[in-house]
């Protein structure tokens, strides 16, 4: 069966504890998904662009044995160059994005699956908590786009508002705005980012 959703991953030497946890969380989401929608399937598309560090290969090692994950290694000078490739690798009606410092809540799949088929829209964004290293939290309102549920298909028919081949957040709400996509902004809080000063 074509999955429903895909979640992708691109990674390059980022703590292995964080890349753990968010793997984790992403097929427990994946799972809740499944167990609402028996009759749908999710796909997790996890790309390597470049790591070097032999602590997080020997991690990647349990990804690649996982029968859910497909598992691909494919260097890019870039982390958009990354993205654009994981996204190309997507065959789901729709796509969502789990940075190596994200954390999809269980429920995540299923309340943004549930949104944006009800509301017909091309992406739904949801809030989100953020986490700081001193362990502290703030609660934000749904502004992050990397992070939403998009239809996949709109990737393939826009071109960027900064006339790059990819953007990411701005930029792409930028265009989906001007092609005249629906976007939903969602109250729920679905997922927490980690912020921290080591960009990805």
């Amino acid at each position: 069966r074509i999955p429903t959703i895909s979640i992708y991953t691109v990674y390059k030497d980022y703590p292995v504890e964080w890349l753990e946890k968010c793997v984790k969380q992403a097929l427990l989401a994946g799972e809740k998904f499944e167990k609402d929608y028996p009759e749908l399937e999710f796909e997790y598309i996890f790309v390597d662009y470049g790591t070097s560090d032999l602590k997080c290969m020997r991690s990647m090692l349990e990804l690649i044995n996982n029968k859910k994950i497909k598992f691909i290694s494919n260097k890019t000078d870039t982390f958009l160059d990354a993205v654009r490739f994981a996204i190309s690798k997507c065959s789901g009606t729709y796509v969502i994005r789990a940075d190596s410092d994200d954390y999809l809540f269980t429920e995540a799949l299923t309340e943004l699956y549930k949104q944006i088929k009800y509301n017909r829209s091309a992406i739904i964004i949801p809030s989100h908590l953020d986490l700081y290293e001193d362990g502290s939290t703030k609660n934000e309102t749904a502004t992050l786009s990397c992070q939403a549920l998009v239809e996949r298909k709109k990737y393939d028919h826009i071109k960027y508002a900064d006339g790059q081949a990819f953007r990411d957040g701005v930029s792409l709400m930028a265009s989906f705005k001007k092609y005249g996509f629906k976007i939903t902004y969602s109250i729920s809080q679905l997922f927490a980012h980690r912020i921290h000063e080591k960009s990805i």
